[in-house]
């Protein structure tokens, strides 16, 4: 239990986002026509042990060698894994949407104004529109 309590963080979002990229995938697959079936949902629950055993080795190897996180190699682990997930989902998103995901990424950061609005922070200099208010006094 020692082991897995430092651990159980990444486990969680590993979790996650198998849990996120298969029902990214089923939806894509549905959208194209494609069958859903035990054989490919029988996938997920076997990379999601592969996973975890690949975090949790990690973990074990990591404590007689190194104390501490001199070479933090279960987060090197994890995020190699999280980044294989992360394209996976990526990939089902450009599936549904039919737009690249990198397009859609790009788009969000040229429209540096749309995420301002959406996010509640306005920019826009608020000592030039105080001038515009006529004095009532």
């Amino acid at each position: 239990m020692a082991l897995i309590l430092p651990i159980k963080p990444l486990l969680g979002w590993m979790m996650a986002l198998i849990l996120i990229d298969l029902m990214t995938g089923i939806w894509a697959a549905y959208k194209r026509g494609e069958k859903i079936t035990s054989k490919g949902l029988r996938r997920t629950p076997i990379k999601l042990g592969g996973y975890l055993i690949a975090i949790i080795a990690s973990a074990i190897i990591q404590l007689p060698i190194f104390i501490g996180d001199l070479i933090p190699i279960t987060r090197c682990v994890a995020t190699f894994l999280a980044v294989v997930e992360l394209k996976s989902i990526g990939e089902n998103i450009t599936s549904l949407t039919g737009v690249p995901i990198g397009n859609i990424i790009k788009g969000l950061f040229k429209n540096k104004d749309v995420i301002k609005e959406i996010a509640g922070s306005d920019d826009t200099n608020t000592s030039e529109t105080e001038t515009d208010v006529p004095n009532k006094s």
